[in-house]
This record gives C-alpha cells, sequence and structure tokens, in this order.
C-alpha cells in the first residue's frame, strides 16, 4: 500500500480551493460566521474567533438591500457561514458591510453532540465506530467505509478501510477531529483502491501533523471542554473553507 504524509498535499488542496472561492482576487475578501439573529429587514452575523474583519467589528449587519442581490440560503440562528465581500466595512452599531459578493452555508457545529462522544481509550471500538460516524455526517464523507485499531504499541493508531476514494479535505478535517476527541489516539490512517489497479492508496496524519496544519498547540487540549472543541470546530472550518 502506498502510503502518502497528508499535510503537504492538503495544503495543496487548500490553496487550490481558496482560488476557486475567487478569495484571490483583488478587492475580494471572505471570512466565517455564526448567524446570531435573523429579521425580516436582514441577519446579524458574529465572526469566528481570528477573523481578521474583528480588528474592524465585533457584529456584522447583513441588510435586507444587501442580501436581496445574491442568493442566500436559509439561515437559523446558530447556523454558520462564509460571508464573501469588498474588504470595506461601514461604521455603525453594528457594522454593515459596503457590498456582498455572495453568503454560503457551512457546516453546522455540533460540538455538543460530538463533545458527548468522545472517547478517552481508542480500544473501546463501538465508542470510535460512533465518533467516526457523527464526524462522517459532520463533514459529509458518504463513501462505505470499515474500521481497523492499532492498540499494540504507540501511537495507538485507528485506520479506516474506504471501498472508493474520499475527499481528502474533508477526511482531513475528520482526522484531526478524531485526533481531538479520542484521548490516547496519536494516528489517523485511511486508504482506499487506487483507480484502475488493485493497489490501495493511503494517507496518515499524526496528532503533530494536526498541529501544524491547524496552527496550534496542545490539539488533545481541544477535546477536554466543549468549548474548546467549538473553537476547535471553528479553526477547522474556517482554515478549509468547506461549504455543505
Amino acid at each position: 500500500m502506498k502510503l502518502l504524509r497528508t499535510v503537504a498535499l492538503f495544503a495543496i488542496c487548500l490553496t487550490a480551493l481558496l482560488s476557486a472561492a475567487g478569495c484571490s482576487e483583488k478587492g475580494t475578501e471572505s471570512f466565517n460566521a455564526v448567524i446570531t439573529e435573523i429579521t425580516e429587514d436582514g441577519i446579524t452575523a458574529r465572526p469566528f474567533e481570528d477573523e481578521e474583519i474583528l480588528k474592524k467589528a465585533s457584529v456584522i449587519r447583513l441588510d435586507q438591500s444587501v442580501l436581496s442581490a445574491n442568493p442566500v440560503p436559509d439561515f437559523l440562528p446558530g447556523d454558520t457561514a462564509r460571508i464573501v465581500w469588498n474588504g470595506k466595512v461601514k461604521k455603525g452599531e453594528p457594522a454593515s458591510l459596503e457590498h456582498v459578493f455572495a453568503v454560503y452555508s457551512l457546516p453546522p457545529l455540533y460540538s455538543e453532540e460530538l463533545f458527548n462522544a468522545r472517547n478517552e481509550y481508542i480500544g473501546d471500538a463501538p465508542a470510535d465506530g460512533r465518533l467516526l460516524g457523527l464526524l462522517a455526517e459532520y463533514f459529509n464523507i458518504e463513501e462505505k467505509r470499515s474500521l481497523e485499531l492499532q492498540t499494540s504499541g504507540e501511537p495507538y493508531t485507528m485506520t479506516v478501510h474506504f471501498e472508493s476514494e474520499p475527499d481528502l479535505r474533508r477526511m482531513s478535517q475528520t482526522a484531526c477531529s478524531l485526533l481531538a476527541l479520542i484521548g490516547n489516539c496519536g494516528e489517523i490512517r485511511w486508504d482506499y483502491p487506487s483507480k484502475g489497479s488493485d493497489v490501495k492508496e493511503g494517507v496518515s496524519i499524526t496528532t503533530a501533523d494536526a498541529e501544524e496544519l491547524l496552527q496550534l498547540e496542545d490539539l488533545k487540549k481541544y477535546g477536554e471542554t466543549e468549548e474548546s472543541l467549538h473553537r476547535l470546530l471553528e479553526n477547522i472550518v474556517r482554515l478549509t473553507e468547506i461549504n455543505r
């Protein structure tokens, strides 16, 4: 089986994704936010932590006049969104954006359900399977799969065998989350049949890889409280920008 490290590959995919989203175009910026209020007049949103727009405003109001120029998903309070705009903020309470190019729906942050499913020991196979199932639903991984555990020595490893190739970015999101939520898990692997041959392709991500990818220290701490897990999920969505 050909095994690939995932960080370099994921970085390439992330760069391509940013370009495809139009975020590299001059005069175009974007940020992720949680929808906090919805009225007939528009939408109020709170940017994710570490978003650059927080230097200009902590709460953003999207008036109906701005939204009417773009297709907008049917949001509910608590939903997450990606907002593409021209980078200019109008001062006010709350602040508003001069021009909005697009508003996308992002995966909801099911931090409470995922936190309740966390698992201290990788040897608990049913708990591992439940957590993987929740994350697969969360990150929209539909490919059929089976699970294998290696607990004879460190790093304790979970391997997911897929019947077809999953999306690299979505599975990398899942792997980072699993490493945070399974206490003594040190590595996540996944493999799938190579196109046109019987050889399997494989990808691996360790705790250190995930910390490098997400630009944070001590990934395991993010699985200790629901609040810290929510911040981790925000960070994953912010860096990967994958819509539903």
